[in-house]
């Protein structure tokens, strides 16, 4: 191959490759490439180089390209194993032609004191002279101050006395005019070869904000000028670059949509190659989203619109949970109609194009209400409406979400309280039950179980609970109550209570004894009189240390026509105490 720059001409000659080496210690610089070609190209190119190692193709398509300042046979010692890479020598040999007239001594490193050796097909009139007896075979020496030391000897027999010549061969033969102006004295240069696309750009599609990089290369003889052109416009001013092959754009707008043009451009001739740059609006989410999170109660309902816009019409999705009671509209709005425990958890919005995929992740939090009194002040901050009657069974959690005792379910009893709401917790014991045929204090016993709860999580509630009750009844018939111990209650601590229900804890009495109503002022119950007729002590207890009744006994009943009946309600839990702030 003939390479012709800066009015001269060289001949290069491909070696054998050698694989899995590489020639340490000499190289010039390393370029990143595609291909093999591109190597070779850049070793030619550079007037030192002598040789390459190319390494192996990368995950990105790339190779590394090392060009050498030797070869195997001058420095055998550095040649070493390397796998993957591979090694090639150039031979390289200047021919001198009429561009480069006698005596051109910057443009020809085989010369000295203003001469220079030339190949012709006959004997070289000037080198006939008596200026140089070396001459035959198409060779003529002009003469030269000292040996050729590029191995002149090896290259030719004709030397001596100080002279040398080197052959320079594969120049074009006399005739071959047609190909080139550059002729004469039996020379000519090969014509230049146009220039062709080792890699062109490529058509992109990006959003605005993004950098967008093309890049174009080019062979031929010479080597062509690659520039770079918008059609129909200019590179963007301050978001533009031009780097060697490659064109660089950075932070491009919907403007700089359009065709890019590489143009490569030689003496032998000119080629382009385009690309055309496609900038679409940002996908994003549109102000009307909401990604909370969302922190809600249960029974509340929850509604989360997402939408996104770009100039390339978006796919709007939701990713959900596995989790029924969750629907999404044609506009793309979450609705969740009556919260569960299971709607707790990440809903992702999904907005897609031809681009990318945009996500949002929404967070929803599921809490449960401390007590009824609470469940009722959201449903009328939600609903604006006090007057309907929302009764039921529901979940609360007084020490709250994550600590203490877990959540539980009660009645609420949302007309109680002037309808502010009342949290009822059930037992097993509330139907009017009879006490017959037990005669010492104490000796009928019935342990209360509250329904689906633990004492722990009654006390909860009371500790939260502005005030708690739980109402208790005695009817009697000739069967004494308090008196000797007959009757009590047991506290959730075990202790017995001998106060009833209406009366101060720790008074003994029942609630007529307090207000001084009883049948005989004589007794502080009225059971405790005994008397062959119907009578009965009932109340609220209050006391919220000792309550709920976890334990009924009674006794006095072993006698003819001697017999009770005891009822005790549900608790009764209303109001909501505030937190108390630290001083």
């Amino acid at each position: 191959m003939i390479l012709r720059r800066n009015g001269r001409c060289t001949l290069v000659k491909l070696l054998a490759v050698r694989h899995d080496k590489s020639l340490n210690d000499h190289v010039l610089t390393s370029y990143p490439v595609a291909k093999e070609d591109d190597c070779q190209l850049k070793c030619f190119m550079h007037e030192l180089c002598v040789s390459y190692n190319l390494g192996p193709v990368l995950d990105n398509g790339i190779r590394d390209c090392e060009i050498s300042k030797s070869d195997e046979f001058r420095d055998p010692q550095n040649m070493t194993d390397k796998p993957g890479y591979f090694y090639r020598g150039i031979e390289k040999r200047l021919v001198v032609t009429q561009l480069d007239p006698i005596g051109a001594s910057a443009k020809s490193p085989y010369q000295g004191d203003g001469f220079a050796c030339r190949l012709v097909t006959q004997l070289d009139p000037i080198g006939a002279s008596a200026k140089s007896p070396y001459q035959g075979d198409g060779f003529a020496c002009r003469l030269v101050t000292q040996l050729d030391p590029i191995g002149a000897s090896a290259k030719s027999p004709y030397q001596g006395d100080g002279f040398a010549c080197r052959l320079v061969t594969q120049l074009d033969p006399i005739g071959a005019s047609a190909k080139s102006p550059y002729q004469g004295d039996g020379f000519a240069c090969r014509l230049g070869e146009p220039p062709s696309f080792t890699s062109q750009p490529m058509s992109t599609i990006i959003e605005e904000k993004e950098n967008v990089t093309f890049t174009c290369s080019a062979y031929g003889d010479p080597i062509p000028n690659i520039t770079w052109s918008k059609e129909n416009g200019t590179l963007p001013v301050g978001r533009s670059l031009v780097a060697f092959d490659s064109l660089s754009l950075w932070s491009v707008l919907r403007s700089d949509s359009g065709n890019y043009t590489c143009t490569a451009t030689s003496t032998a001739g000119t080629i382009s190659s385009s690309a055309e740059l496609h900038v679409h609006s940002v996908l994003e989410f549109t102000t009307d989203s909401s990604f909370g999170p969302f922190n809600i109660f249960i029974g509340d309902s929850l509604i989360i619109p997402c939408l996104a816009k770009s100039d390339l019409k978006p796919k709007m999705t939701w990713l959900l949970p596995n989790v029924s009671g969750v629907r999404v509209f044609d506009n793309n709005t979450l609705f969740i109609a009556f919260a569960e425990l299971s709607h707790a958890g990440t809903y992702i919005c999904q907005a897609e194009n031809d681009l990318v995929i945009l996500q949002g992740f929404v967070n929803v939090y599921v809490h449960i209400h401390r007590t009824c009194h609470h469940i009722k002040i959201q449903q009328e901050l939600s609903s604006g409406d006090n007057q309907v009657d929302t009764s039921g069974i529901y979940f609360i959690d007084p020490d709250g979400e994550d600590t203490g005792v877990a959540p539980f379910l009660v009645f609420c009893n949302m007309s109680m309280v002037d309808g502010t709401g009342a949290t009822l917790v059930s037992h097993d014991s509330e139907n009017r039950t009879e006490v017959n045929g037990f005669g010492p204090s104490g000796s009928y016993m019935k342990d209360i179980s509250y329904t689906g709860v633990t004492l722990s999580q009654i006390v909860s509630l009371m500790k939260v609970s502005e005030s708690c009750h739980q109402f208790i009844k005695y009817e009697c018939y000739k069967s004494a109550l308090l008196k000797h111990n007959t009757g009590y209650w047991v506290s959730r601590e075990g202790e017995i209570m001998e106060y009833w229900g209406g009366a101060s804890p720790g008074s003994g009495m029942c609630a007529c004894g307090e207000t001084l109503t009883c049948i005989s002022n004589k007794q502080n119950c009225n059971c405790d009189t005994e008397n062959s007729e119907w009578l009965e002590d009932s109340g609220y207890l209050s006391d919220e240390s000792t309550l709920p009744v976890t334990q009924l006994r009674f006794g006095d009943t072993d006698h003819k026509d001697e017999v009770g009946y005891h009822t005790l309600g549900k608790l009764v839990c209303y109001g909501e105490r505030l937190p108390q702030s630290p001083n």
